[in-house]
């Protein structure tokens, strides 16, 4: 399980931690006390709002999408002892492959590895294993689940067939190994990792939840929090940044009104001495004034931190 801790306030989420590791630990003690209730219960109702948002289907689809994790890929193992010999295998040099047992070279044994960059497969065949089996070195064909051939190719290159679509960016087995790989719908893989992302708060009114999600691949799971964090960010940012725009463009219809004010006011000031009273800016002019140009350093603010998260987030 892959746990870190993400902040929580206006301008959205950062994080930290490790995979496979339980991040930092959290002392309720250091936690911002806040002793007003009302305050208290919309902090609270703030965190469910961010937590509902995480692990919302838009936002975890995107996720799916951007780290193609509807693309499954694994290695067939050996009943009962091939997992367990996969997982501790130790390659004395690069790219060393263990010796098949039994001659079984249609198993995986330690030190093979595939990488399906892409795969596009009609709609029949979604959620449908398929065999994938490497050929010379390079080289591979797969099947489908009665191990009809649908196509064969080298890696690095897409290959079609059959209505299938996929390129291979890397393989290393023996020939005759098999790999297990399918192409599941983007709803239901959002739908899983719905249920496996687990949100909490760290301490009450801390403002600070966690995020933590189980997966075999631990690398996997630290990018997949990874990506949620930043999605999450990004969508915020979108967001504040639309609304900050509507209400400006709102109250900047209202200026041509307000200047007529203006002028107003300064044709009452300059009859001052003669009328024997003072006329100020309304109360609602100021207002209209002070929110314009509160909204405008708003939205200034908000496309620098875009910008800025946008930087961060190519590099």
């Amino acid at each position: 399980m892959d746990r870190q801790p993400v902040f929580s306030d206006r301008s959205g989420l950062c994080h930290s931690g490790h995979a496979g590791v339980s991040g930092h630990r959290h002392d309720p003690d250091r936690a911002p006390k806040n002793r007003h209730r009302g305050h208290s219960r919309g902090q609270r109702q703030a965190i469910v709002s961010v937590a509902e948002l995480i692990k919302s289907r838009a936002l975890l689809g995107k996720v799916v999408d951007d780290l193609k994790l509807n693309t499954l890929q694994t290695p067939d193992l050996f009943p009962v002892i091939g997992p367990y010999l996969y997982r501790t295998f130790k390659p004395v040099r690069d790219g060393e492959l263990a010796k098949p047992l039994f001659g079984l070279t249609q198993y995986a044994w330690g030190g093979e590895k595939i990488e399906v960059f892409q795969l596009e497969v009609p709609e029949h065949l979604l959620g449908e294993k398929l065999t994938l089996t490497a050929g010379k070195p390079g080289q591979f064909s797969l099947y489908d689940n009665e191990h009809n051939l649908l196509l064969g190719g080298t890696i690095n290159r897409i290959v079609e067939g059959n209505g299938v679509k996929i390129q291979v960016a890397a393989l290393r087995a023996h020939p005759g190994t098999d790999f297990s790989v399918s192409r599941q719908r983007t709803l239901s893989t959002a739908l899983v990792y719905q249920n496996r992302l687990k949100i909490a708060e760290a301490g009450r009114d801390s403002g600070i939840i966690y995020l933590s999600i189980e997966d075999q691949d631990a690398q996997r799971a630290n990018r997949i929090l990874d990506e949620v964090s930043h999605l999450y960010v990004r969508q915020n940012v979108e967001r504040s940044s639309a609304e900050a725009a509507q209400r400006l463009q709102f109250l900047r219809s209202q200026l041509p009104a307000v200047r007529k004010q203006l002028e107003d006011a300064e044709t009452a000031l300059n009859t001052f001495q003669t009328s024997a009273r003072s006329v100020d800016l309304s109360i609602e002019t100021k207002g209209v004034l002070d929110q314009v140009v509160s909204l405008d350093s708003m939205l200034s603010e908000l496309k620098l931190r875009r910008v800025e998260l946008e930087r961060l987030l190519i590099h």
